[in-house]
């Protein structure tokens, strides 16, 4: 209770304020903290014209505990989930990723597994099983994550894209236009350009600038806002496509060596609800990745067509 005192108090800057979200006195509030400082032998807050202010050591404290109240709202929400029966799968998956691809494709898993249930945890680009603690993980990369199996659901072509009136403006009608247009990437992916340009057989710019953003979703919205031509996966912008936001301009080439991963630490192999999930997202991975090859095959066609 002291540490939630402390939390709402430094989050209202107010005592009362803290009191009334706690359904405490003021005095109670005060005692709390007050008995927190005692305990630590710090000092938490400082009064500045009438108003509570957390001093610089107050502050750095505060991350900490607010680091710790949402760990212990976790587990007590983890422990309502088992003594009810339902353990759910904790499962880190990219945000954009998880919006675009995987929720879409969820009601077919509950429909078929009704005891089942996935959390969606973001993460970021940097991902180390050892400090984090789920079931399993859908990852971008390679094939091999130290103590985990690694499943490969499919690999990630990326295509050119940018804006109608980006296109218009910068006179983009070739492959070879996009050497001179203002670029956007990934930040985790450096790379990523002048690899599309090699595999297209053009020189990329030197030196190559770039606005880095850390989400495909950002990286999609700076595109619509004609910031920039970009490259993304075409599963990821169907929206954006079909509504005529975006444009490709250019064609769709694989990411060399890297792909999509249902990534299970060895420790949940022997969870039969882990074994499930993993056995319907394999499944669903190669239906899309089929009709991914198909799409793909006429695509190529109709260039070839043309």
């Amino acid at each position: 209770m002291a540490l939630q005192a402390f939390e709402a108090a430094a989050r209202y800057e107010s005592f009362s304020r803290a009191a009334d979200e706690l359904n405490l006195t003021q005095s109670a509030i005060s005692r709390q903290v007050r008995g927190l400082e005692l305990a630590l032998g710090i000092r938490l807050f400082e009064l500045v014209r009438q108003r509570v202010v957390l001093t610089k050591v107050g502050r750095l404290y505060l991350r900490d505990v607010r680091r710790m109240l949402i760990i212990l709202e976790t587990s007590s929400l983890r422990a309502i989930e088992l003594a009810g029966g339902d353990e759910p799968i904790d499962l880190a998956v990219l945000p954009t990723f998880c919006a675009r691809w995987l929720l879409p494709r969820l009601p077919d898993l509950y429909g078929a597994c009704a005891d089942i249930s996935v959390n969606c945890l973001s993460y970021g680009h940097h991902f180390v099983f050892e400090d984090e603690i789920f079931d399993a993980a859908i990852l971008f990369g390679g094939p091999t994550w130290p103590g985990a199996v690694a499943d490969h659901l499919f690999d990630q072509a990326v295509t050119p894209v940018c804006s109608p009136e980006f296109r218009n403006r910068h006179r983009i009608q070739h492959e070879s236009d996009l050497i001179d247009a203002p670029h956007l990437q990934l930040a985790s992916r450096p790379t990523q350009w002048a690899d599309w340009f090699k595999a297209a057989g053009l020189s990329a710019p030197s030196p190559m600038r770039c606005a880095r953003f850390d989400e495909d979703a950002i990286l999609a919205r700076a595109a619509v806002l004609s910031l920039g031509v970009t490259l993304l996966p075409e599963f990821l912008i169907q929206d954006e496509l079909r509504s005529g936001d975006l444009v490709r301009v250019g064609a769709a080439r694989r990411d060399a060596d890297q792909g999509y991963y249902l990534v299970v630490p060895e420790a949940k192999l022997g969870s039969k609800r882990v074994a499930r999930f993993r056995r319907w997202i394999l499944a669903q991975a190669k239906a899309f990745d089929s009709g991914l090859a198909l799409s793909e095959g006429h695509l190529r066609r109709a260039a070839a067509n043309d």
